[in-house]
């Protein structure tokens, strides 16, 4: 029978992809547009913006070398090219990956799992929850929840602005209050033409701070900060995203969850660090772990 991911983010493509390259049956579902969890690229009428993770760290060479076109080196991590949701979405391909499925349940009946989706049924003989630790607390039966402890995981506002261009200066800049921006233009082999397009990721303690701030307030205490401290026209475009779950703060410890009764895992970058490379370390040893108990 198949093994079900959840979530098609970093933790959930490595599982997947580990599990078929075994030769084993496995399907992922992902309430999202697009694969990739916070590998996320938000289009728009003036471009795109990277408004999800900046950069990715501590990637295993394997993979470097398996998605080599998709990734280009940037000082201490590699950026996917021509923008960072492309990574996962190569990673994606020759799965089944089944988009805009939101998991509602997930029962254990008569040795297997069901997976209760907005639009229907899964049946499955494992579940893999690569989710943010959060959500899969959630998404845990009663009795397999009091057993997993989830770690703290810190929001982040990420703030979208485009504007004319005013003068040359630097792609990158740390602000005041702590807030990172980065001019999209200017990243490796994006697209530089039209308006100035800058991503801000707010601070990880201003985040936390005023993660129930409305979101026109945010967007407004962004683009303060911004254009305070970095010469801009007035906006044609500006956006706002809040992650509820964008970085781990203290990480399990081990690399992934798994439940005394068998069959249900949970894997993710909170499992072991806050980094990408924690995130595909974690998928695949959970695919390790299955892959034993079914040869067990």
């Amino acid at each position: 029978m198949t093994t079900i991911v959840i979530g098609a983010g970093l933790a959930g493509l490595s599982l997947a992809i580990a599990l078929q390259d075994a030769g084993r049956s496995v399907r992922v579902l992902d309430k999202g547009r697009g694969p990739g969890g916070r590998c996320s690229t938000r289009r728009s009428p003036v471009g795109l913006f990277d408004h999800g993770a900046p950069l990715l760290h501590d990637l295993p060479q394997d993979l470097i070398e398996r998605y080599s076109q998709h990734l280009s080196v940037s000082r201490d991590g590699h950026l996917p090219v021509p923008s960072i949701n492309a990574l996962p979405k190569a990673m994606a391909e020759g799965l089944d990956v089944r988009l805009d499925c939101r998991v509602t349940g997930l029962f254990e009946t008569s040795g297997h799992w069901r997976v209760e989706t907005e639009d229907g049924t899964h049946e499955a003989s494992t579940v893999a929850l690569c989710l943010p630790a959060p959500q899969v607390a959630q998404l845990l039966p009663p009795d397999v929840a009091e057993h997993f402890d989830a770690p703290p995981m810190s929001p982040q506002w990420s703030l979208m602005y485009c504007a004319p261009a005013m003068a040359d200066g630097p792609t990158r800049r740390m602000l005041t209050a702590g807030h990172s921006a980065t001019r999209q233009n200017d990243l490796e082999r994006r697209d530089a033409s039209g308006d100035e397009r800058w991503v801000v990721h707010a601070d990880l303690d201003w985040s936390a701070a005023n993660v129930d701030l409305d979101r026109n307030a945010a967007q407004d205490a962004l683009v303060n900060a911004l254009r305070s401290e970095i010469e801009l026209a007035d906006p044609t475009h500006v956006a706002i995203h809040r992650w509820l779950y964008a970085r781990t703060i203290q990480p399990m410890g081990a690399p992934y969850f798994w439940s005394a009764t068998g069959g249900l895992g949970a894997a993710g970058d909170w499992c072991i660090g806050p980094n990408a490379g924690d995130a595909i370390a974690s998928g695949r040893a959970l695919a390790e772990r299955i892959l034993g108990a079914k040869e067990g």
